[in-house]
């Protein structure tokens, strides 16, 4: 598998180094950033623990406006009694 991602790298002009667990780790974190369930994410990764996998949540950053939006979303039901 190495050979043909390092090959796949050289066709496409790659300069940067290119390893199976820079496309493992890039693929998480895409998949992360997508809002895949870190369960799933877990299972497609083959991690037998869940805090191996959560490393992926601090790799993807949300926006200040979705932060807002969270935040909002849980206040809204207390400030509602």
């Amino acid at each position: 598998m190495r050979t043909r991602l390092l090959a796949a790298a050289r066709a496409e002009r790659v300069t940067k180094a290119v390893t199976c667990h820079n496309l493992r780790h890039s693929f998480a974190t895409h998949l992360a950033a997508a809002g895949v369930p870190l369960h799933q994410l877990q299972s497609y990764l083959g991690h037998a623990h869940i805090e191996t996998t959560t490393v992926y949540t601090h790799l993807t950053p949300i926006n200040h406006i979705e932060a807002i939006g969270y935040v909002d979303a849980l206040v809204k039901p207390i400030l509602r009694r």
